[in-house]
């Protein structure tokens, strides 16, 4: 089973990342191996599940003095010979530095993970006056609007990873930075008002409908139907709408913004 298992890994870097050769490894067994396995595992953002054994091994060496974990996590990456004749040192130097980097983490960084850290902004304050209408007064409420995107910004594990001619990191944002409204962004698009020959045009699941207040006069609010009218008196100047249908087109939100590029 752990042939079985080594063997994946070595053929999964062989064609994705191998700059990194390890003579002899498939003969390695128990915490060598493991060593091994873990130095090749870091190499990439795509991971066979073969390499959890590996990982979870590497991050488990914790102490509570954060210099005995770079120690320990140093010794156990150690045992790992990446010179010739099993020599533990390469001439390599690159390959050493790579090596000694790995230390310094505290997680991965996967593409997947990478696309689930979002920011949030305030995008807009509004200000509005609250009236409970039994002449208690009124009082003044704030009300934030937050704006969402995915983090532009790599974290420090994603840094070191990336920073290495021996790893196949070559991570690039390709989403707008843009904040986008928190309705937009949970709904996954924005949308844009068109005609209804454009509506008519476009696929199910680009578009839809739906009603959009147009503000009017009192005179023609009263002249409406109870069905085709809305009134606001959440602030102290009352406002009047009539309903429209409305039609849409979604302009749907990228959250896989973060991609990995082969290296050329």
């Amino acid at each position: 089973m752990k042939k079985r298992i080594l063997g994946a890994i070595l053929v999964f870097y062989t064609t994705n990342v191998l700059a990194i050769s390890i003579p002899n490894m498939q003969s390695f067994t128990g915490d060598k191996r493991l060593a091994c396995e873990a130095i090749l595992c870091l190499a990439s953002p795509v991971l066979p599940a073969e390499c959890s054994s590996a990982i979870a091994k590497y991050f488990s060496i914790h102490f509570k003095k954060p210099w005995k974990t770079l120690e320990a996590r140093k010794s156990f990456l150690n045992l790992c010979p990446l010179g010739s004749s099993e020599a533990i040192l390469s001439d390599d130097k690159d390959l050493e530095d790579w090596r000694n980097s790995l230390v310094n983490l505290t997680g991965t960084c996967y593409v997947p993970d990478l696309n689930k850290r979002y920011q949030r902004t305030i995008l807009s304050t509004e200000t509005i006056q609250k009236c409970n209408g039994h002449g208690e007064g009124c009082s003044t409420v704030t009300i934030n609007h937050y704006g969402y995107r995915i983090n532009p910004t790599l974290d420090n594990n994603c840094k070191i990873l990336s920073s290495h001619k021996y790893s196949n990191y070559n991570l690039k944002y390709v989403c707008s930075t843009k904040f986008y409204p928190e309705e937009d962004w949970n709904n996954g698009y924005e949308k844009k008002e068109i005609t209804q020959e454009q509506y008519n045009s476009l696929k199910d699941e680009d578009k839809f409908k739906a009603d959009k207040l147009t503000k009017i006069t009192y005179a023609e609010y009263k002249n409406l139907p109870a069905d085709k009218r809305k009134i606001d008196t959440s602030d102290r100047i009352i406002k009047y709408y009539r309903i429209d249908l409305g039609f849409y087109q979604k302009i749907h939100i990228n959250k896989n913004c973060w991609i990995n590029e082969d290296k050329k």
